[in-house]
């Protein structure tokens, strides 16, 4: 029973609607209990608990009048009720949605500072390298002075790529414009000679694993815990199969971190290892001493800026991931509160709409009647 107060008519089955108007439910007879059976419990000062006072009061509509308006009322409520109870459904999703793309955002923002300080810390060192190794070449002279890493084989049969992406979604389109440009790279590639893929991160294993592309090689769980020994592993795994001319070229495409909102891909060649251009060295210092010999320290130095090259290239992934991840969960909860504004509007005018309509319903049939 709805509300504190007993129904005068509840156990009797309403009078059949002989007077109703054109249009009216005239040949339906329906019981008291099954007007309001469908409400649940309420409180007395809630809409339908005073809609029903309204009906049996003495200031109220007669009795007559209420046999014709209630089975107005009760044709069209449950539709409207269905449809404002589906509203609110949504509307709790999308809250719902909305609190955990903030903290995603807030999270991977956190991390965004992390990883944006070692890409960057990263740089001097790795650019030192480079010109280090480019100042005792420039001094040697490339050709009087042959590195077997520094080889340049002008009939390649095998190159290999490496694919750096995410082990993670919900990073915008990071992950995807990486595997296109490997797979443009791949096509273009594939005509002239056989191509090596090899994976780090998830995203990128399952996009080409999906595709039918095969893989040389996967590296799970590299790009949840970077480090530089994990770096100086695979560089020295790459510059063997080099040495034994097992590929002829190596590649690497990754994002390179811009900016918190901006990424830019990038295709790198890791070996044969090419220095700098003769413009960023300096070409009035002295040439130094070199202990034990420049053959010696060269054998050392281009190896390691190698292994700087590819953990610098992990660095700038993840840092642009992080920062892809953070833009694209600050326009989610963006879009999610304009959708919200959206359904809260479309949810108070479905509901003036259906109020607005039974009250129309409640006095035409009074003026029916009393007509």
């Amino acid at each position: 029973m709805v509300g504190a107060e007993a129904c005068p008519l509840e156990g009797r089955e309403a009078w059949p609607l002989a007077k109703a108007p054109k249009g009216s439910m005239a040949s339906k007879t329906i019981k008291i209990e099954e007007i309001f059976g469908f409400m649940p419990h309420r409180r007395p000062s809630q809409p339908f608990y005073s809609l029903k006072k309204f009906f049996f009061s003495e200031k109220g509509l007669s009795l007559g009048a209420a046999r014709l308006t209630l089975a107005h009322f009760v044709a069209r409520l449950p539709a409207a009720m269905a449809s404002l109870r589906d509203i609110r459904k949504r509307i709790r999703s999308v809250k719902n949605t909305r609190q955990i793309t903030k903290a995603m955002k807030m999270v991977a923002a956190a991390k965004l500072r992390r990883a944006q300080n070692a890409a960057v810390a990263a740089r001097p060192y790795a650019r030192t390298l480079d010109n280090m190794v480019a100042g005792i070449l420039g001094r040697t002279g490339q050709q009087a002075f042959q590195h077997p890493l520094l080889e340049s084989r002008p009939d390649k049969k095998r190159v290999a790529v490496f694919a750096v992406t995410s082990d993670r979604g919900l990073a915008g389109g990071f992950n995807h414009s990486i595997s296109r440009r490997v797979l443009r790279f791949l096509k273009e590639q594939s005509e002239q000679q056989e191509v090596l893929l090899f994976t780090m991160g998830r995203k990128g294993n399952e996009f080409f694993k999906n595709r039918g592309t095969p893989i040389a090689k996967d590296y799970p769980g590299l790009m949840s815990n970077v480090s530089h020994a994990a770096a100086q592993e695979i560089a020295k795994e790459v510059m063997q199969r080099f040495l034994d001319k097992e590929v002829d070229a190596v590649f690497v495409c990754f994002n390179e971190f811009v900016s918190a909102i901006s990424q830019k891909v990038r295709m790198v060649q890791l070996l044969p290892f090419e220095p700098p251009t003769a413009e960023t060295q300096d070409s009035g210092a002295m040439d130094p001493l070199y202990e034990p010999s420049r053959k010696e320290v060269l054998n050392h130095l281009v190896p390691r800026a190698l292994s700087v090259r590819l953990y610098r290239a992990l660095l700038e992934s993840i840092a642009s991931e992080h920062g892809a991840r953070m833009t694209a969960m600050e326009s989610a909860t963006n879009n999610a509160g304009e959708m919200l504004d959206k359904l809260s509007l479309f949810y108070n005018r479905t509901r003036q709409a259906a109020i607005t309509r039974e009250l129309v319903e409640i006095v035409s049939g009074a003026q029916a009647l009393s007509g």
